[in-house]
């Protein structure tokens, strides 16, 4: 069986994986859209009438990058071959529950100029003032509401992008709202798990790529 300390050391690997190849990539993609969004408001007729056919193409390959991202976040373990994503690594978590008590939490904490604050975080991550662990129940409580945020784009990717559905109708529209509210959810739950684990938050602040300029040569 797996001592602690090597399980927490695979953790922090997977939190490593998760970030640099999925969320961050997830992030700049989700930016560089908004301003894609921005430039296209600022346009009297919009890409109807200014590169209309380029402007679809980029629509169309960010919902693509982005549905299929969200999806492999949240897709759980699979016998037929292994995996990392966000779910995979709450299932641990949860079956390791016991681990990942405030005692452990502190310790990240100590001889350091927020020490002081280890109780302080280590509440707002459980959301209960005072508990000694992560409880497998919270765990699931956001498994759940991952699924929940994250079902309209999964469904997406299922039945449209990565399969034809027969019938389109029985679908629905995956809107663009949709999209950022399941970006959020997976952003906030890492981060909450991030500083569960290592005691702090190194993959922020948010990546940033500034592509108005570049924009602006092609809708003016």
């Amino acid at each position: 069986m797996s001592s602690s300390s090597s399980l927490f050391r695979k953790w922090r690997r997977w939190l490593n994986r998760i970030y640099d190849g999925q969320l961050r990539h997830l992030l700049v993609n989700q930016q560089v859209f908004h301003q894609l969004q921005e430039a296209l408001r600022q346009q009297s007729g919009g890409y109807r009438t200014t590169g209309a056919h380029l402007a679809a193409w980029m629509v169309q390959g960010y919902v693509a990058f982005a549905s299929t991202t969200i999806r492999r976040m949240v897709e759980p373990a699979k016998k037929s071959w292994k995996s990392i994503s966000l779910r995979i690594l709450l299932d641990d978590l949860k079956c390791n529950d016991t681990l990942l008590t405030r005692k452990r939490y502190r310790r990240m904490y100590r001889a350091s100029t927020v020490e002081c604050l280890a109780d302080e975080h280590f509440d707002c991550i459980v959301r209960k003032k005072g508990a000694p662990h992560m409880t497998a129940s919270r765990i699931e409580r956001d498994i759940v509401f991952l699924k929940r945020a994250t079902d309209p784009v999964r469904s997406l990717v299922n039945k449209v992008i990565a399969h034809t559905e027969e019938d389109r109708r029985r679908i629905g529209r995956t809107t663009y709202t949709q999209l950022d509210t399941a970006i959020e959810s997976l952003e906030t739950t890492f981060k909450r798990y991030q500083l569960l684990i290592t005691g702090a938050n190194w993959g922020l602040p948010r990546p940033r790529r500034n592509v108005a300029a570049d924009l602006r040569k092609i809708w003016p």
